[in-house]
């Protein structure tokens, strides 16, 4: 009996100076807008990047980067992310309005699994030789349930579609 308790309390100790681990549902969180922007210096050429951020506001992972030359005007992503484009897809400067698509597997640019919660989507594009102020954020539940939640046109953001799928 007295080995049982002490065991218990053993276990229970290891347990509160490890701390307990948060779930991490494996999923897919998948991201589709339509860009329409104004007719302005490069228009309709523009530059985007879509990332995912978490409930605090830090960086996790760029999911989409388009103007390999231009990015610099995407000051929002570059302030966030560092600039590294070594976990997302990149491509060159869009060059008409249209729409845009990313995937996001659950996990941070490290490859290591995110814990569950409420993360955020943003996408951020420009197309005049300036800071972009196109700039659209979507909060949504990654976790054990499907989320797809409303996302309202931002800026030059149309047709906002994010939605979360945990894996079977």
């Amino acid at each position: 009996m007295t080995r049982t308790i002490g065991l218990a309390v053993a276990v229970a100790a290891w347990t509160g100076l490890c701390g307990a681990r948060a779930a991490s549902t494996a999923g897919t969180m998948e991201f589709e807008t339509r860009i329409e922007g104004e007719k302005k210096a490069f228009a309709p050429k523009h530059v985007a990047a879509v990332w995912i951020e978490d409930a605090q506001g830090a960086f996790v992972k760029t999911l989409l980067v388009r103007g390999l030359k231009q990015n610099r005007r995407l000051e929002a992503w570059k302030a966030a992310s560092g600039g590294t484009m070594v976990d997302g897809v990149t491509g060159p400067t869009l060059t008409e309005w249209g729409k845009i698509s990313a995937k996001w597997d659950g996990t941070d640019a490290a490859g290591k699994p995110v814990a569950d919660g409420g993360d955020k989507l943003r996408a951020e594009s420009t197309w005049w030789n300036g800071a972009g102020p196109q700039i659209a954020g979507i909060v949504f539940e990654k976790g054990p349930k499907a989320s797809t939640p409303d996302a309202p046109d931002a800026g030059a953001f149309r047709d906002i579609f994010v939605g979360w799928k945990p894996a079977p």
